[in-house]
């Protein structure tokens, strides 16, 4: 079996989009000996989830990631476009 890392690149970029979509590739293209059938089992030191080792994300996840990605932003530019300048005045640069 190869390492979860090389294994998570290789699936990644077949762009496969379940587990059953992972197990039929695996079998048609003979490569039980380098990919496990169940890789939960096989790498469960550091496996997330299908979703992270196919690095697919279903609608939910994919809002909560843009709504995370938004508020940090949101956040980030905050800090940016106001600073505190002398005698307590507030520009905005």
């Amino acid at each position: 079996m190869i390492p979860y890392e090389y294994a998570k690149i290789l699936v990644t970029s077949q762009k496969i989009q379940s587990q059953e979509g992972y197990r039929a590739w695996v079998k048609k293209e003979k490569l039980q000996e380098f990919l496990p059938a169940n890789p939960s089992k096989v790498y469960k030191e550091k496996w997330q989830s299908w979703s992270a080792f196919l690095d697919a994300l279903d609608e939910k996840e994919f809002e909560k990631e843009c709504e995370k990605s938004l508020r940090k932003k949101l956040q980030e530019l905050g800090k940016e476009h106001f600073r505190k300048k002398k005698r307590g005045r507030y520009f905005v640069l």
